[in-house]
């Protein structure tokens, strides 16, 4: 029997070789691919070890107040209301206790006012010895207006009224200590304030009168006969009041006129029948 034939020699090399992965073929693919794994781990490792991150909000700052012409005391408190520290020396650069803030008036700071610095910052001033200062007179004027009157000067001030019973039209009738008081620097002058009022008062050695006067609106009030000592109130909404009074059986008649309390016209007439007239 005939031997099968075993075809081309070649031709079946070539079939045995094209189903076959070569070796250095799949060491290249191996190695390809474990390249591109190492280049992803990179990447997650670097990602990974990135930090976070931060905010870091700004420290608190305070407006350093002006402290000159204030007591040591005084300036004390307000620096501190405005979440700042005091240190003090005199003239000499001596340290000054804050204890003695009452006999002390401040006479320069670092920092100036009007700086902006973080809070707890020492302002440092230089102080002096407090002569003594007069309370300025603040009869009269209005209550909103009293921050800016006082403010830069030697005195520190409070309403006496209930807070709650303040109105802002109000005006301050009455003050202590009184007007032209010589006081140390750094004294608080206690106010009262109350709707402004104008009152007129007439007396005299007679016990009769005859009394005209001239209103807040305008109008005109008469009194025949009315009874000494006389007195009457209006409020003060007005520009001008006058009031005149005539004796009716004395030798001697006054009239007066006071404005939230202050005495804004007086005069005096004597002699028989005799007219007193007053206006502010």
């Amino acid at each position: 029997m005939d031997a099968p034939a075993l075809g081309h020699p070649g031709r079946q090399q070539t079939a045995l070789h094209s189903g076959m992965i070569r070796p250095a073929r799949v060491v290249a693919v191996l190695a390809i691919t474990l390249a591109l794994a190492g280049c992803t781990a990179a990447v997650h490792t670097t990602s990974a070890a990135k930090p976070a991150p931060t905010h870091t909000l700004p420290a608190p700052t305070s407006l350093v107040p002006d402290l000159t012409k204030r007591s040591l005391a005084l300036a004390s408190a307000y620096a501190g209301g405005s979440e700042l520290l005091v240190q003090a020396v005199d003239q000499k650069g001596e340290p000054v206790a804050l204890a003695d803030g009452q006999t002390r008036v401040v006479l320069s700071q670092t920092p100036p006012p009007g700086v902006r610095v973080q809070q707890n910052t020492t302002v440092n001033v230089v102080v002096g010895p407090a002569a003594k200062v007069k309370v300025p007179n603040l009869h009269g004027k209005h209550e909103a207006d009293v921050p800016d009157l006082l403010a830069g000067s030697a005195f520190d001030y409070t309403f006496v009224n209930d807070a709650d019973a303040i109105n802002s039209d109000w005006h301050v009738v009455g003050q202590s200590p009184k007007a032209g008081t010589a006081v140390e620097p750094g004294t608080q002058i206690r106010l009262k304030v109350g709707a402004p009022q104008v009152v007129y008062k007439v007396f005299g050695n007679g016990s009769l009168a005859l009394i005209t006067w001239t209103g807040d609106t305008g109008n005109i009030g008469q009194a025949a006969g009315a009874h000494l000592p006389w007195s009457h109130s209006e409020g003060a909404d007005g520009d001008f009041y006058s009031v005149s009074a005539q004796d009716d059986n004395g030798t001697s008649i006054t009239c007066e006129i006071f404005n939230d309390g202050e005495l804004v016209s007086k005069q005096t007439s004597t002699g028989r029948y005799t007219i007193a007239q007053c206006s502010n």
